[in-house]
């Protein structure tokens, strides 16, 4: 063989063999690889479920908790709805053990009880039952008569109409002191505008008094005196310029007074006293200025003085009339059951409409001395109206003076509830009939039971337990109400 032929094929074997090196490395290179990739798929798929065991067992956990927590509350609730059930039971049981010493005094043991009545038959408006042993009697307590023997039942539609009619009048008559309360209202810029003119004098009088100096303990006490009233009006004044609703309403119809005075019709002494020790009664005329003053004067003195001496039989003796007398200046507003003024006891003796504006009244002190040095005390007691006038003034015999003022600022406003009921129960007469007899076949069927009730329990007092559980009820009922507040607030 050519020795050039041995090396070719010396290289093609060397060729050959490398190749097939190559080729085994390549391959143990693409196992490795799988290899790696399949212990990388197989991690990740371990991955994956430790994942997903970690959220089946945090689900698991969150519905164990679920579960407690709506155990919990069902316990809760049932416990809660059994503690109110007990509450309410033994409020119910506590209550009916109240009625029951109630029924006991109602119903003594000897006698009928008393708690009978005889309903009046065609009512349509009160009463519409009447105490049986007023049946009867000669007086018709029903309307019509129909608790008497000769009763004509036609007359209740014609009393509810007049009612109705009257109701509608005070209807009118409302919208009419509304109307004027606004009036009031819309002159209250103006009234302070002037409120706050005079509380500018009245710091230059105090300015200019605050440079006197008195020269004696009397001149000292006059000025001392001067110098409080003007601090006063002062207040007074600033309270009127600020719109103060304390004193003048929300919507200062009140302000609108000030400033303005208003008399009575001339009023003798029997009329305010009752009664009189002259031979002829003297007249007065009573004046009262919202916010300021209450005074009396004289109505007529010279024809008074000659009345007397006709009537005495002497010559007149001319003099000078009085000068008006100060019944008292304004101090404050106060309630009818305020228990600062010890005055109140003598409201009583007022005989005039229920006063509006929540019973507040209009208090006057510091009056001009009168028997047994007593300083005079004017008590005013707004009435709403359509017109601002003084209708009523009495005198209780020992300086203090009552008296009712009509005034639109005195209006609160206008309920037509009274009206709609008349309204209703003369469109509907049967409905309301019917409605009534079954609220008295109930009260019939409550007296039953508890007149059953007193012969089971053997007429035995009220049991001890009743007041701890009132008290026990009260205390859970203010828990309640301070719990309410704190979550609202």
């Amino acid at each position: 063989m050519d020795p050039s032929e041995e090396a070719t094929g010396s290289l093609d074997d060397d060729a050959s063999s490398s190749d097939g090196a190559s080729s085994v490395d390549y391959i143990s290179e693409v196992s490795d690889a799988e290899s790696t990739a399949s212990e990388a798929v197989a991690a990740a798929l371990e991955d994956v479920i430790d994942a997903v065991e970690r959220r089946v067992d945090r689900q698991r956990r969150r519905a164990a908790l679920r579960r407690f927590v709506r155990r919990v509350l069902r316990t809760t609730v049932r416990a809660a709805l059994f503690s109110i059930l007990c509450l309410a039971a033994a409020a119910a049981a506590a209550a009916l053990e109240r009625e029951r010493g109630r029924w006991l005094t109602r119903c003594p043991l000897h006698a009928p009880c008393g708690d009978e009545t005889f309903p009046c038959v065609g009512a349509i408006t009160e009463p519409f039952a009447i105490p049986r042993g007023r049946v009867g009697d000669g007086v018709a307590d029903c309307c019509g008569g129909s608790d008497e023997p000769h009763g004509d039942v036609s007359v209740c539609m014609r009393d509810a109409q007049q009612q109705l009619e009257e109701a509608r009048r005070e209807m009118t008559s409302m919208e009419l002191s509304m109307a004027a309360r606004r009036v009031l209202a819309e002159e209250a810029p103006f009234a302070a505008a002037r409120a706050a003119v005079e509380d500018a004098q009245l710091r230059s009088d105090e300015l200019r008094f605050s440079e006197l100096q008195p020269r004696s303990y009397h001149e000292a006490a006059q000025l001392q005196a001067v110098r409080q009233k003007i601090q006063r009006l002062r207040v007074q004044a600033a309270g009127a310029y600020h719109q103060d609703p304390d004193i003048y309403g929300d919507d200062g119809a009140w302000l609108g007074l000030r400033g303005s005075c208003f008399d009575s019709p001339p009023l003798t002494e029997k009329s305010v006293l009752g009664g009189t020790s002259n031979v002829v009664a003297r007249a007065y005329v009573f004046r009262v200025c919202p916010f300021k003053n209450v005074t009396q004067r004289e109505a007529d003195y010279l024809e008074w003085k000659r009345a007397t001496a006709h009537a005495e039989g002497k010559k007149m003796k001319r003099s000078a009339p009085p000068e008006p007398v100060v019944l008292g200046e304004f101090q404050v507003w106060a309630d009818s059951g305020d228990d600062r003024h010890p005055l109140y006891y003598a409201q009583k003796q007022l005989v005039v409409a229920e006063a509006s504006a929540k019973g507040a009244r209009q208090i006057y002190a510091g009056g001009e001395p009168c028997a047994g040095d007593r300083q005079r005390v004017a008590i005013v007691r707004p009435v709403c109206a359509a017109e601002t006038k003084l209708v009523r003034v009495d005198e209780d015999g020992v300086c203090n003076y009552l008296m009712d003022l009509e005034t639109p600022a005195a209006c609160l406003g206008v309920s037509s509830a009274r009206l709609r009921d008349l309204e209703r129960r003369l469109a509907y007469p049967v409905a309301y009939a019917t409605r009534r007899m079954m609220a008295s076949v109930g009260r019939r069927l409550w007296r039953e039971n508890m007149l059953l009730l007193l012969r089971a329990t053997g007429r035995r007092p009220v049991g001890e337990w009743v007041p701890r559980v009132e008290a026990v009820l009260a205390h859970c009922r203010a828990r309640a109400e301070a719990w309410v507040v704190r979550m609202v607030s």
